[in-house]
């Protein structure tokens, strides 16, 4: 039995601090991922925020209007591919200072 993973390399332009857009815009390419039959939709680093960032990243109401977009994304991608979305995230767990930005890429499926 052969198995494949199709991956798709997303390739777009959001804006810096355009949570909402970029959401949108995140939709519409994982639409385009899975109709081309993506098994993922794999986006850049800090794709929902943004980048550069810079000082946006020390807000909390970033992280929590990213975290949203994250879960409403998922939602999208029940009868989707997955997507890997990147985006300004607290940091967490060992060896990180509680709070502190992190980029980091959340698996919506």
């Amino acid at each position: 039995m052969t198995h494949r993973l199709v991956i798709a390399a997303i390739q777009a332009n959001p804006t810096v601090g355009a949570i909402a857009a970029n959401e949108k815009l995140a939709r519409e390419r994982i639409a385009e991922a899975h109709a081309a039959g993506a098994d993922i939709a794999l986006f850049s680093e800090l794709f929902l925020t943004g980048y550069p960032p810079e000082d946006l990243a020390l807000k909390p109401a970033l992280w929590a209007a990213g975290k949203a977009a994250v879960e409403r994304l998922a939602l999208v991608t029940k009868d989707s591919c997955a997507a890997l979305v990147g985006l300004i995230w607290p940091a967490e767990g060992p060896g990180r200072k509680p709070g502190t930005p992190w980029p980091s890429w959340p698996m919506a499926k």
